[in-house]
């Protein structure tokens, strides 16, 4: 990377930074779609004094791409994955290929004339596939509930998380024994639903934050629900049939004040 060989054009040079952030972008998103062309626009960040710019990124995907709300939203939470681990921001833009060629049938027709007019073409040769990370296809809900309580304590911490719930879609015929949630050996297939509370409405960044961290953790897709985001009615359901997750230390300090409830006299208050 670095030697320029990204671009189809020499009109600008791509620090290696950046280039690793736009390749991992193109590489994922590639993953679910077909990618046609991809096209640097805009303010090119590396060549402004600002820090914070972002590499703004046309990705022109085939037509066969149906819901292009859902796949923005994709691709928003595929940039911030890639923010997280490079520190740079891309800001992925789909543009079906009817559009890129006929920028008349767009919203935004100018926009498509100008990123075809001053945008720097991406040399998709040069992105090359990655294996895709090992994934679990089944876990103990066990297995899960443990990996569960030992990320909880990072996630209230960094992502100021106030509760979080395992939903399963099999559960033992007990849901309150804890003895019996131990020994259950139903297993799980992803995507693994877990309720998180914010304690209020959460921002973007915060909820994808939580997701990859799960799915990090777990090595399985999860499919994350907010508290504030459902009914009420529905929230009561799901929190009947949830398992509450404590963090270690929560589960510390229950196992001492159980201990020191056992060790106290009657009599102690006399």
């Amino acid at each position: 990377m670095g030697d320029n060989c990204l671009l189809l054009d020499q009109r600008s040079t791509i620090p290696s930074r950046f280039e690793e952030a736009i390749h991992a972008v193109i590489e994922r998103t590639r993953e679910l779609n077909k990618i046609t062309l991809a096209v640097i626009y805009g303010q090119f960040p590396w060549e402004t004094d600002s820090d914070d710019a972002e590499v703004q990124l046309a990705l022109i995907l085939d037509d066969d791409v149906t819901d292009f709300v859902a796949t923005k939203l994709e691709l928003t939470k595929t940039a911030y994955d890639v923010l997280v681990e490079t520190g740079i921001e891309v800001a992925p833009f789909p543009v079906p290929v009817t559009h890129w060629y006929l920028p008349s049938k767009a919203a935004n027709p100018s926009l498509i004339e100008d990123i075809r007019k001053h945008g720097l073409r991406i040399n998709l040769d040069r992105i090359i596939a990655r294996p895709p990370p090992p994934q679990v296809k089944a876990r103990p809900i066990a297995d899960i509930v443990r990996i569960l309580q030992d990320v909880c304590e990072d996630l209230q911490r960094s992502f100021d998380v106030q509760g979080l719930y395992f939903v399963p879609q099999n559960i033992p015929n007990n849901p309150d024994d804890k003895k019996a949630q131990q020994a259950h050996t139903d297993s799980e297939q992803g995507p693994v639903d877990i309720l998180v509370d914010f304690g209020g409405r959460p921002s973007t960044e915060r909820v994808l934050g939580v997701q990859q961290s799960l799915e990090s953790a777990l090595q399985m897709p999860v499919q994350l629900l907010t508290t504030s985001s459902i009914r009420k009615s529905l929230l009561d359901l799901l929190l009947e049939k949830a398992i509450n997750i404590p963090t270690r230390a929560d589960l510390a300090e229950i196992s001492m004040y159980r201990r020191a409830s056992i060790h106290t006299s009657p009599f102690d208050d006399e």
